[in-house]
């Protein structure tokens, strides 16, 4: 029985550090489509550390970062000097970040589309808060959360827990409802990562099964639609997939791809090509 706890765990470490991993890819190649010049490409680089006495949660059960829709502010799960874990934010054109109150044990933290709030999950539920501070709003429960997304029309897509579909939920709070259908013959157990697509009514996620190796294929990364239980399979890959600029971002192994995607006919349109190798999330 230990032996299949220690499993467990260790699956769900690498599928959450994937996720992770979709975080960094998303600002990777946001950051190549909003600083190309329009005459002769170059390599910018940059890094962000985290403030004195404290340090990045980018792996496990409670981590996480995730850039605003307006580019301006970055939001990430960090741990202080006393061990404690929580939501900071940091604007993109300031050295300083600010932990927010109310969110010990933040994981996963995602932003609303006017990048004025953020979602994230901690004691074993759903909860937004103003990304300037103030009080948290609990939504909903999620006792084993994996990814969050928000629409414009204010419904928020949740993975709640391990070995379920991806649920809805107003971004005022109420009752969850599942989205997704797990296919069994498909040897899904579990639905997660959902990123919305522009239109707010599609999103991507991931499905298969939590796994070690990342040489498997049994994982796939499809498009759902909001009003319906179908979906479209897309590609198999090893990880979750973000939608940014016209890609779509995933992981092969340790390289960051790219494949150009058409989000109002959910279509790719040309071959995956490499934004960066290695990457890795943990």
């Amino acid at each position: 029985m230990a032996a299949t706890t220690a499993v467990t765990k260790r699956r769900e470490r690498v599928y959450a550090a994937f996720g992770v991993s979709g975080f960094l890819a998303a600002i990777l190649l946001g950051a190549l489509y909003w600083i190309r010049p329009v005459e002769k490409p170059r390599v910018v680089g940059s890094s962000i550390k985290a403030m004195p006495n404290s340090s990045f949660l980018l792996t496990g059960q409670n981590s996480g970062f995730a850039l605003s829709p307006d580019g301006l502010r970055l939001a990430y799960v960090a741990r202080d000097a006393d061990g404690k874990s929580s939501l900071w934010v940091r604007p993109l054109d300031s050295l300083q970040a600010q932990p927010l109150a109310g969110t010990d044990g933040a994981a996963f933290p995602f932003w609303s589309p006017d990048s004025r709030s953020i979602g994230f999950f901690a004691g074993s539920k759903l909860k937004r808060i103003d990304a300037s501070g103030g009080p948290p709003l609990t939504l909903c429960d999620a006792p084993l959360p994996r990814g969050g997304s928000w629409s414009q029309d204010g419904v928020i897509l949740f993975t709640p827990s391990v070995n379920v579909p991806i649920h809805r939920v107003s971004s005022s709070g109420g009752v969850a409802t599942p989205v997704t259908t797990l296919d069994p013959s498909k040897n899904e157990t579990t639905h997660r990562w959902p990123q919305f697509l522009p239109d707010g009514r599609h999103f991507l996620y991931v499905a298969g099964t939590p796994f070690t190796s990342k040489e498997s294929s049994t994982n796939a990364v499809l498009v759902g639609f909001l009003d319906s239980k179908e979906s479209k399979l897309l590609f198999h890959a090893h990880s979750g997939a973000l939608y940014v600029s016209g890609h779509i971002l995933f992981l092969r192994l340790n390289t960051l791809m790219a494949q150009p995607f058409d989000a109002e006919h959910l279509e790719l349109t040309g071959d995956p090509f490499p934004i960066a190798d290695p990457v890795t999330g943990g």
